[in-house]
């Protein structure tokens, strides 16, 4: 005569599957989000520009401007910490350079390393200022920067000289 009840291998199989199906479920949501934070990566860079935009601005009167690091757009309080730039995981600001060779406006380039080439084409897909060179891509971004100081500073270098300002 059966008694009524689970026996240990049926309630071992039943964790068994109900294991699989959670590993299932969670290393996909995984994967969307680990796509969705590469996928933002040019707003950490259009943020980036915006303080090395206003780094330029307060220094390009003065002739050549070194390229900042994310240290010194902290120093300089353009920044309020690294975090405020901060990429997913594992991805590093490799380089930030400035091109004002030209006439004015200068164009910023951001290169940014990512852990494979796949994650970099997901970073860069559909930005046309985004050129992808295996792990790394650069973002190219022109100089419109409109804060008052640089405004101003412009206006006072136009009245006093009647050239370009930076």
């Amino acid at each position: 005569m059966r008694e009524g009840g689970y026996t240990l291998v049926t309630v071992t199989i039943a964790i068994a599957v109900s294991a699989m199906l959670a590993l299932a479920f969670f290393s996909g949501a995984s994967n969307d989000t680990r796509i969705e934070l590469l996928s933002r990566s040019h707003l950490v860079v259009k943020r980036l520009n915006s303080a090395v935009s206003a780094y330029y601005d307060s220094r390009c009167q003065f002739g050549a401007v070194p390229a900042p690091t994310v240290t010194d757009l902290v120093n300089d309080g353009l920044l309020n910490g690294t975090q405020e730039v901060a990429f997913t995981s594992g991805v590093i600001l490799n380089n930030v350079s400035i091109d004002n060779t030209g006439p004015p406006p200068a164009l910023f380039k951001y290169q940014v390393k990512f852990l494979s080439a796949g994650d970099a084409a997901i970073a860069a897909a559909g930005k046309m200022n985004a050129v992808v060179s295996g792990v790394y891509v650069t973002w190219t971004i022109v100089n419109d920067s409109n804060s008052r100081s640089s405004l101003s500073e412009g206006g006072e270098y136009l009245r006093a000289f009647g050239g370009n300002s930076c």
